[in-house]
């Protein structure tokens, strides 16, 4: 069994530094650059739209 490890303790600005091997390290079904290129794309997808939320959440509470 994989024991993943990371580089940061919360999510980074950019995920742009990490290589195809560390990515591998993090999900298993990783095996080709299109892959790679894949999971970066869909994390910054996702950190715009969590940033979005948490705007909005604490617009909400202000």
């Amino acid at each position: 069994m994989q024991n993943p490890t990371s580089w940061w303790s919360s999510p980074p600005n950019s995920i742009d530094h990490a290589d195809i091997g560390y990515i591998k390290g993090r999900y298993g079904n990783v095996r080709t650059k299109r892959h790679e290129e894949f999971i970066k794309k869909r994390f910054k997808e996702e950190m715009k739209r969590f940033i979005e939320y948490q705007e909005n959440r604490f617009k909400k509470i202000s």
